[in-house]
């Protein structure tokens, strides 16, 4: 079956514009955070902390649940060296064992505002007295930005998940 001139331009004009928007879309397409990353069904229930006053070079403490969790850094952030995130988590009640604790660090994923850095998600790994560790190594942004946004994924016994935010600074070398 030949197609005529017309029907011909048409359907080239149909493919073009189906590539055009393919690649405008492909162009546009930023991943999601942690939240298509979650470790957590459907039946978690999502807190999110935002901790905006403290330098986790200093240690920050948060309460949460019925913990207090203590989170810091202990050596500088240089951007392609690796550095180790340490969670602590502390039980409020002295009736539970520090073995027992019931709420978990599971991923330290590092964002950066309004721009793209990938996939930047590590797991922790369970040390002893609920101290938990995960070894990062962050990526050189193009446009020189050292200002990342670390958020802590933990998981609790009662279905939730907290997510813990703290701004992060670091340094070219």
């Amino acid at each position: 079956m030949k197609l005529s001139a017309n029907k011909q331009l048409l359907v080239v004009a149909v493919v073009c514009l189906a590539v055009i928007v393919s690649i405008k879309v492909w162009l546009n397409y930023t991943p999601a955070s942690t939240d298509s990353v979650d470790f957590a069904d459907s039946n978690n229930t999502v807190m999110r902390i935002n901790i905006n006053d403290c330098d986790v070079s200093k240690a920050c403490e948060v309460p949460v649940d019925n913990y207090m969790v203590k989170v810091s850094i202990a050596q500088p952030i240089v951007l392609l060296k690796p550095f180790t995130v340490a969670v602590t988590v502390i039980p409020d009640d002295e009736n539970v064992s520090l073995s027992n604790a019931l709420l978990k660090p599971v991923v330290a994923s590092f964002t950066m505002q309004n721009m793209n850095m990938g996939m930047n998600h590590f797991k922790f790994n369970s040390n002893v007295n609920d101290r938990w560790q995960a070894e990062v190594l962050l990526p050189i942004c193009s446009q020189k930005r050292m200002d990342w946004l670390m958020e802590i994924s933990m998981e609790a016994e009662n279905n939730k998940v907290y997510r813990l935010t703290f701004p992060v600074t670091a340094s070219p070398r």
